[in-house]
């Protein structure tokens, strides 16, 4: 059990939710052109807490998933606010997904505004969590 794990626990969910759209994951490229859609997949963990003291101990670890849909401007609204649905539903709050024995909690899922940038329209999708993770 591991961040490694944890990460891994949430990264296979949104593999499932963004299969089909051209995906960069960290560390990575994805080739765009022609592309209606494609994701950025971004995993952020916090500084660890004790969760409870010793060698044997437990850390209290939080942080959130970001996916960056970025979408072909011009494309209206209506594929943003689907996808979002769908995503709402493979991250739901109080969810624990499992990799390795890690199990992982789910916070939320929401998302940001959209906005332009690098000429997509981009709306990104948080999902917070939290885990205990021994030492």
């Amino acid at each position: 059990m591991s961040f490694a794990a944890v990460e891994t626990a949430l990264e296979t969910i949104a593999e499932t939710a963004l299969a089909g759209v051209p995906t960069e994951w960290e560390n990575a490229t994805v080739d765009k052109d022609g592309a209606a859609k494609w994701a950025k997949v971004l995993f952020v963990a916090n500084q660890p807490t004790a969760a409870t003291m010793g060698a044997a101990g437990r850390d209290q670890v939080d942080g959130f998933l970001q996916i960056d849909l970025n979408y072909r401007q011009g494309v209206g609204k209506a594929q943003v606010k689907s996808d979002f649905e769908a995503f709402r539903g493979y991250f739901k709050a109080g969810d624990h997904p499992v990799n390795s024995g890690q199990v992982v909690t789910v916070r939320n899922c929401g998302r940001s505004q959209g906005r332009i940038v690098d000429n997509w329209y981009r709306v990104s999708i948080t999902v917070s969590w939290y885990a205990q993770i021994p030492r």
